[in-house]
């Protein structure tokens, strides 16, 4: 098993970045082309399509998290019986969830996507898709248990290698498809493809690096279900309450509003996904390294750790969400060609809830290590009663943007209410918080490269060739916007943000990997400078 180290999580940080930007730039390609096929309202339908098989998928999102942690400490204790029998449970148990989910599909699926108002001539589309995806959750959620194993054996680089595979797949196949007409069916075979294509890769590594571990169903025993359920059972109220909340959001648009109102809504959540991508990155390897350090007894590294993601976080959060806030209409047009006021609208005031919440990602892996949920758990409970006291006399009052505002009101006042009570827990004052991830200084680099973006988005109108449509003067303000935005944040944190020591240690890991790199390529290369002591944390 891989060491928690620096270059590790760097490692796995890097292909999680990677993954997220192939999965949401094969996604970016997709859209003008699906809005271009079947218009806002078929959009709208596959967006609930997903929204319905979400329900499902919660829990395999709950229980992915118990597995990875158990995975982490059993390899750490040397007990792989013990997590056999874990795993094999919880193929059996969580697999059969899927089943029941299928089969209800099976009978009920064109009923219920009549009760969500979609359009008649969607609905024999819609159920055939929400069947693939279903059966695709079947497979994910028994033995497409291997890519939380691998994860749990400090391997996530190769986990998000994967789903770039899948996500490679699934755009070659859906992309013609679609073209020759197949709609909505032809992205449900291209998702199923690419799924199918990742867990039975996933399964062949895992066989390779541990080769000793053996992962059936049939390893089952009441005392791995009760196992299973004691870990995963703690995650799974808190995936029910967050995915009713941002899946029931769009339900509730389709039913008040339209299907069209959903594809908005969601080309609003695209760019929000995309904001995501970097700061997800940064948070993918953090929970089976803290649950590695937490059985070793670790204490001042897993502090450190803290610190250095919060900062990390912080800076990437702030970054990209600013930048997408400052230039959310050019963005828009470039990447769908259609006037989408409302969602660039929505994503500036959606902006500020989801750095908050994205800030809480850190604490969330950090209690998760430890199988304590119940602060996330009150955290989203929080944002649940807020958002369901306020979303339907704000829709009524506001329509689109009410229901915007009243995610926004719950995202911040539950993300702040999650950090206070953690301060609370951990012994820890908010100013030193502040201070150790340097968050003044965060908000100081990103506020000046933002102020230049701005300044620079007044400019553009005067600046660009009228002869330009207005695709394409979008997208070149986006282009060279970009450089100096990035310029700015990267000079800013490394003079700034990072401590000596954490510009010593990112350096040496650079150096060591570009020394790879140029051997791989034949080329001699001095030896690398060595890093500093906690270079692992």
């Amino acid at each position: 098993m891989a060491k928690v180290e620096l270059s590790t999580l760097a490692r796995s940080t890097l292909v999680a970045w990677l993954a997220e930007a192939w999965r949401i730039g094969s996604r970016f390609i997709l859209t003008p082309i699906v809005l271009s096929q079947i218009g806002k309202e078929g959009y709208g339908v596959w967006t609930l399509v997903f929204s319905l098989s979400n329900y499902v998928s919660m829990v395999n999102a709950s229980f992915g998290v118990a597995y990875v942690k158990a995975t982490a400490e059993c390899v750490r204790s040397g007990e792989r019986e013990r997590l056999e029998r874990v795993l094999g449970s919880g193929m059996l148990v969580i697999g059969g969830v899927a089943v029941v989910g299928l089969l209800a599909t099976w009978w009920l699926g064109e009923w219920v996507l009549q009760a969500i108002n979609v359009p008649d001539r969607f609905l024999g589309e819609g159920r055939i898709a929400l069947l693939l995806i279903m059966g695709c959750l079947v497979l994910r959620m028994s033995v497409g248990c291997a890519l939380e194993v691998l994860a749990g054996l400090q391997r996530v680089d190769l986990t998000y290698r994967l789903y770039i595979l899948a996500s490679f797949v699934e755009f070659f196949v859906t992309l013609p498809l679609l073209l020759l007409g197949w709609n909505i069916v032809g992205m449900g075979i291209g998702y199923a493809v690419g799924q199918v294509a990742c867990i039975a890769l996933a399964w062949r590594s895992l066989r390779k690096l541990a080769p000793e571990l053996r992962l059936s169903p049939l390893r089952w025993s009441r005392e791995g279900v009760r196992e299973v359920f004691s870990m995963g059972g703690r995650f799974q109220l808190l995936g029910i309450v967050t995915t009713s909340v941002m899946e029931g959001v769009k339900i509730l648009l389709s039913v008040l509003l339209g299907v069209g109102w959903v594809a908005i809504y969601d080309l609003c959540d695209k760019l929000i996904n995309l904001g995501k991508s970097l700061s997800s990155s940064v948070l993918a390897p953090l929970l089976p390294a803290f649950a590695d350090l937490q059985a070793g007894a670790e204490t001042v590294r897993e502090r450190a750790l803290f610190v250095q993601a919060s900062k990390a976080l912080a800076l990437v959060s702030c970054g990209t969400f600013a930048f997408l806030a400052a230039l959310g209409e050019p963005v828009l047009l470039a990447w769908t060609n259609q006037d989408v006021h409302e969602a660039a609208v929505a994503l500036q005031m959606l902006a500020l809830g989801e750095v908050l919440m994205l800030q809480t990602g850190v604490v969330s892996a950090n209690l998760r290590a430890r199988g304590m949920v119940m602060l996330e758990l009150v955290c989203a409970l929080v944002a649940t009663v807020v958002v369901l006291v306020s979303v339907v006399p704000l829709a009524r009052a506001l329509d689109f943007d009410g229901i915007v505002i009243a995610r926004l009101a719950g995202q911040a006042i539950g993300a702040v209410w999650y950090l206070r009570a953690y301060f609370r827990f951990a012994n820890m004052r908010a100013g030193e918080y502040v201070a150790g991830a340097r968050i003044v200084r965060v908000l100081a680099v990103v506020g000046i490269a933002t102020a230049i973006v701005v300044l620079g988005h007044l400019g553009a109108t005067q600046l660009l060739p009228r002869w330009f449509s207005p695709r394409w003067a979008a997208a070149i303000e986006v282009l060279v916007l970009a450089g100096p935005y990035a310029a700015v944040l990267l000079v800013g944190t490394l003079r700034w943000v990072v401590t000596p020591d954490e510009r010593a240690s990112l350096l040496a890991v650079a150096a060591r990997k570009l020394g790879k790199l140029r051997r791989r390529g034949g080329a001699p290369t001095a030896p690398p400078p060595a890093a500093p002591p906690g270079d692992g944390g």
